[in-house]
């Protein structure tokens, strides 16, 4: 049993990452807070106490996230307000840099909520935060419609839902209406997701789970999708073919 342990101990000879589950909670995945955790540890490392530069091969093999991967991980981060980016020298080089104070915020939106669900709080998915800062806040309705078809058609549904959530979910689609070129507005789209999400059960990870599932389906067929994005360019938009896939795969889940 010891040749054996040396064994495997010498093969992972390899510094470990330690990884916070709360922190993909918060974060919006798990590629987020490894990523986000990487970047935490190297900085104060360097001689800028702030900012600090790593090219995507040495974060690919130091966590072994991918291009994609990594690209995703930064755009949630980037528009959760957790991380700045900046290009310096010459020839440029990508700098990173935490912003701690926006980390403790939604920690402690964290904190909050699971203390109130300790306390004995309504455990429906609640908040009056705003979606984005250009868009409606999310509000109690008068509507008891509860069928899936109608909630994913605009209407809001009567459960609120917390702020952590709702950034996560904008942040995915946010990502998606860019890449498969949406003809409808963000905010249409967001809250078409959002009430998708209240009509599901599903928890947000699993919700989550299931946006990129459905990216991953959308791409796969890109060939047999003719719509066209109306701008004249000849551009397909996939969106819509997106949200048929979604819808389809939560009431498989369901």
């Amino acid at each position: 049993m010891s040749s054996e342990y040396e064994i495997l101990r010498a093969n992972l000879s390899d510094r470990p990452i330690a990884f916070h589950p709360m922190l993909a909670r918060v974060l919006g995945g798990v590629y987020e807070a490894l990523f986000f955790q990487q970047i935490a540890y190297w900085s104060g490392r360097g001689s800028d106490p702030d900012w600090i530069y790593k090219t995507r091969d040495e974060m690919q093999f130091e966590t072994t996230l991918n291009r994609y991967q990594q690209e995703q991980a930064r755009s949630s981060l980037k528009r959760l307000g957790v991380l700045e980016e900046e290009r310096r020298g010459l020839p440029a080089k990508m700098h990173y840099r935490i912003v701690w104070g926006r980390v403790y915020e939604l920690l402690e939106v964290e904190r909050t909520s699971a203390n109130q669900l300790v306390d004995g709080e309504p455990t429906g998915r609640r908040s009056s935060a705003k979606l984005s800062a250009d868009s409606e806040p999310t509000s109690k309705r008068t509507t008891k419609t509860t069928q899936r078809e109608d909630l994913s058609k605009g209407t809001e549904p009567e459960q609120l839902i917390p702020q952590r959530e709702l950034v996560m979910i904008e942040t995915f689609v946010r990502d998606f209406a860019q890449e498969f070129r949406d003809r409808a507005p963000l905010v249409s789209s967001v809250t078409r997701a959002t009430n998708l999400y209240a009509a599901s059960g599903l928890t947000v990870d699993q919700f989550l789970t299931v946006l990129q599932e459905a990216r991953a389906v959308t791409q796969k067929a890109s060939g047999g999708i003719t719509t066209e994005t109306g701008d004249g360019s000849g551009r397909k938009s996939k969106m819509a073919f997106w949200f048929r896939v979604l819808e389809d795969l939560i009431s498989r889940a369901a």
